[in-house]
C-alpha cells in the first residue's frame, strides 16, 4: 500500500472519531501531510488556497440541491463538520 494510501486511511479513521478541538487537529495534521508528501493527483485535488476556497464554494451549493436530508444537515458535530470542510476542499471537484 502506498504512503497516501496509508495516511488516506488514517484520515478516514480520525475523521469518523473527532468529537473535540484536538481530534480535529490530529485531522488537520494528516490532512496537511497528505498535501506536504504525496503529488496531488494522488490525493489533494485542490493544492493551492485559491482552489481549496474554490471547491468549498462549489461543494456548499451542491449539497444543499438535492432536497435530501443528508450531507451537511447531520452534522451536530461541529468539530466534525469542520474536519468534512477540509476534506472536502481537498478533493472536491
Amino acid at each position: 500500500m502506498k504512503d497516501y494510501e496509508l495516511l488516506n486511511l488514517e484520515a478516514d479513521r480520525i475523521f469518523d472519531a473527532t468529537q473535540n478541538k484536538e481530534d480535529l487537529v490530529k485531522y488537520m495534521s494528516v490532512m496537511r501531510r497528505l498535501l506536504a508528501t504525496n503529488p496531488p493527483e494522488e490525493y489533494w485535488e485542490n493544492e493551492t488556497l485559491d482552489r481549496f476556497l474554490e471547491a468549498l464554494v462549489a461543494y456548499l451549493p451542491d449539497e444543499y440541491s438535492t432536497g435530501e436530508p443528508d450531507g451537511l444537515r447531520l452534522f451536530e458535530n461541529q468539530w466534525q463538520l469542520f474536519a468534512l470542510l477540509i476534506g472536502v476542499g481537498a478533493i472536491y471537484e
